[in-house]
């Protein structure tokens, strides 16, 4: 979609680490699992934690053009510097396809980058990235008539 959209639109994709939420809970999962998430994991876990409010303002920060723009129409980011400039020395990310400022990101949970181009330029020979646009484009246009993916 980044690459279809020049200038308009920058994707990435966050692994925000072990947030702790309710999710278990209020799942549909059986009580025996409920229980060993409350009674055991969350407390093995614990001190990896991400709090929710922290990861939050990372997920904010991931909507900055300065570290994650959109891709521009032609040529590169010079210096690694986006068109509003550097904010205390941010520099444009490098993106899924080893390209600084290409609008399609893998982001940590600390705000780095995991280019992998060589993975990934298999992917692309392979199709994949035409494959996933057309499901994605399938899933809005479900959801854009029906209010809903079915899948």
């Amino acid at each position: 979609m980044a690459r279809r959209n020049p200038g308009r639109i920058a994707l990435s994709h966050y692994y925000p680490g072990f947030v702790p939420t309710d999710i278990s809970a209020n799942s549909n999962f059986p009580w025996w699992l409920k229980f060993l998430s409350k009674w055991v994991l969350y407390p093995l876990t614990r001190p990896f934690w991400v709090p929710l409010e922290e990861s939050g303002h990372r997920v904010l920060f991931m909507a900055s053009p300065t570290r994650f723009p959109a891709r521009k129409d032609t040529g590169s980011y010079n210096g690694k510097t986006a068109a509003g400039g550097s904010i205390d020395g941010l520099e444009v990310a490098e993106g899924m396809d080893g390209k600084v400022g290409s609008g399609a990101y893998r982001v940590s949970k600390y705000g780095d980058t995991y280019p992998k181009e060589k993975l990934y330029s298999k992917l692309r020979e392979n199709g994949v990235a035409e494959k996933v646009y057309q499901h994605t484009m399938t899933v809005f246009r479900e959801i854009e008539t029906g209010g809903r993916f079915k899948g």
